[in-house]
């Protein structure tokens, strides 16, 4: 389960970091709603959600508000 959980993690942060998967319109807050969404609904330990939420802030950085 968990080798799945990252490679979920892997592809949401590509998705964020990516421009051909992102639509132009996309911007950072709809970025980090995504992967706070998928993290809390798919990571169970709190270190992990943090760690994630970490994560998330730093590879959706990049994107415009």
């Amino acid at each position: 389960m968990k080798i799945f959980q990252i490679l979920f993690i892997f592809l949401f942060l590509y998705n964020c970091v990516t421009d051909s998967f992102i639509p132009k319109g996309d911007s950072k807050k709809e970025c980090l709603e995504t992967n706070v969404i998928y993290g809390l609904a798919t990571i169970s330990d709190e270190q992990e959600i943090n760690d994630w939420l970490a994560y998330s802030l730093l590879f959706c950085s990049d994107l415009p508000k």
